[in-house]
């Protein structure tokens, strides 16, 4: 950290792009997603990924979302609350409750279920079998299906919800462009 509260990340592969002139532009780019310590970022659509590019001068703004909810709504019907504190519910797989892990282990659950397997980057146990690409339609088929259905969806069988106490990143991503000589002047 900087001393304006600022983190400075320094891409630089002058050499490999001197003496690679025809590279492809794709790999003079990387990516980054901005998650929570306790997340585990699967399935992101590459869309929601901030791409950093060669020759750009690229600047973030971070803004924390924090989410403190007070003791006292414990007290409170689930149905009224819509929300866990994090030792109120225990998942398979993940030791932090999230909503988006919970929503991983149902959507894993209910693909084996119907599927009889699970595809190779879902969460799963050492007794789920790997579905081979002729089991994928079925499993795309049972994604799509929990994915716009949600709780909607009668094999739902979990109520994921969000948790009570939270932090969520908002970010802007200010990108401004550099010279692209890649001398070492």
């Amino acid at each position: 950290m900087g001393s304006n509260n600022e983190f400075k990340i320094l891409f630089s592969n002058r050499s490999y792009l001197r003496s690679h002139p025809d590279v492809n532009f794709i790999c003079k780019r990387a990516a980054f997603l901005l998650h929570s310590p306790y997340e585990m970022p699967l399935n992101v659509p590459y869309n929601r990924f901030s791409k950093f590019l060669y020759g750009t001068s690229n600047e973030i703004l971070i803004k924390p979302q924090v989410i403190k909810s007070d003791e006292s709504i414990r007290e409170m019907d689930l149905e009224d609350r819509k929300c866990y504190f994090a030792d109120e519910y225990q998942l398979k797989y993940f030791k932090h409750y999230t909503k988006s892990h919970c929503d991983l282990e149902v959507l894993s659950e209910i693909t084996y279920k119907k599927c009889g397997c699970v595809p190779f980057n879902y969460i799963r146990n050492k007794t789920m079998e790997i579905c081979d690409i002729s089991k994928w339609p079925c499993a795309i088929f049972e994604q799509d299906k929990v994915v716009r259905g949600g709780k909607k969806n009668t094999i739902y069988s979990r109520q994921c919800l969000p948790l009570c106490d939270s932090i969520n990143y908002d970010f802007e991503f200010i990108t401004n462009r550099v010279a692209t000589n890649f001398s070492d002047k």
